[in-house]
């Protein structure tokens, strides 16, 4: 897990590292005394905790962007400022702690964060028998042929000699839905769905009537607890 702290005391890095120990989990943090020199790097972390007042701009503005570049990264904005909190909701805040900053408040953020991480174990696929690594975070659709799966990967294609039943064993079920007997769809990848229809890119995939309400469920699920 990598952690971000832009503007922030030196207690809290000392507090989020005690609360990391304590889960047993490795953390890794950097501080950033810019937003743009954040930005330049937010595709690399986990969370980020951001201070709502800051030079240049605000956390607020700050957090629009990472919504666009690393919609994964959660966002714990910390604040003594009430009336704020109204607009934080606008850029997906996962958390608020506030100032003086407490311990509890900390360490429930983290276990937060800790229990909706999704399983971005990499995959080995093939293309033209040259094999790649990819992240199933950029795994968009899955395929299933005879005897192999396609897969989509931002507007490429490769292959595993797979069935899909012995793939969703590697694939993190939190993220991915088998919408038919033949497809399996990355839910974080659909930019929009409606009535049995799935959108992902420029594709539109019809969901089988018999998975239709169990996908809606999960869809609705994953929306709710992992966007």
């Amino acid at each position: 897990m990598i952690i971000f702290i832009i503007e922030v005391l030196k207690s809290l890095e000392n507090l989020i590292e005690k609360c990391m120990s304590e889960e047993q989990q490795e953390c890794q943090i950097e501080n950033f005394l810019a937003g743009n020199e954040l930005l330049k790097n937010i595709t690399r972390f986990d969370a980020v905790f951001l201070d709502i007042t800051m030079p240049e701009m605000d956390g607020i503005e700050i957090g629009k962007i990472i919504q666009e570049i690393n919609p994964y990264c959660k966002i714990i904005i910390e604040t003594g400022c009430i009336d704020k909190v109204k607009e934080c909701f606008k850029i997906g805040t996962f958390r608020f702690i506030t100032k003086p900053f407490n311990k509890e408040e900390i360490k429930e953020a983290l276990r937060a964060i800790l229990d909706l991480q999704l399983n971005l174990k990499p995959l080995n696929l093939y293309k033209n028998r040259n094999k790649y690594i990819v992240s199933q975070k950029d795994i968009q659709c899955v395929l299933a042929y005879n005897g192999y799966a396609e897969f989509w990967v931002n507007g490429k294609k490769y292959r595993k000699d797979i069935t899909l039943k012995n793939l969703e064993s590697e694939l993190d079920l939190k993220m991915f839905f088998r919408i038919t007997r033949k497809c399996i769809v990355n839910m974080f990848c659909i930019s929009e769905y409606t009535d049995g229809i799935v959108i992902i890119g420029n594709e539109k995939i019809k969901v089988a009537r018999r998975s239709k309400k169990d996908f809606e469920r999960a869809y609705m699920e994953f929306d709710t607890n992992y966007r």
